[in-house]
């Protein structure tokens, strides 16, 4: 044996893929959507709130997180990571996990 490991990719939906009726981050949520993503969906509401007339590559660049992670969020390409959230948040001067 080579000692190499076979390493298989897990695709999983994204949290867009999840939405109802409507458009992400606005739409509606299918029920039984996982809890990632209703935190993700909530997440993208206020983010896109948030940066209503602001630069994204300029909060992007305050919060230390690269622009394309921003917009992975924004567009419900991703989940995100409690980092980029507590750094976007701190960019930001707002909340932006779900109560």
């Amino acid at each position: 044996m080579s000692g190499r490991r076979s390493v298989v990719a897990v695709t999983r939906p994204a949290p867009r893929d999840f939405i109802q009726s409507g458009t992400w981050p606005t739409g509606r949520l299918a029920s039984g959507a996982p809890i990632e993503v209703v935190y993700a969906h909530g997440i993208a509401q206020r983010l896109t709130d948030a940066l209503a007339g602001r630069s994204v590559s300029g909060i992007a660049l305050a919060a230390g997180v690269s622009r394309s992670t921003v917009h992975d969020l924004l567009a419900g390409v991703s989940c995100g990571q409690v980092a980029t959230v507590a750094r976007l948040e701190g960019a930001l001067g707002v909340r932006l996990w779900p109560e």
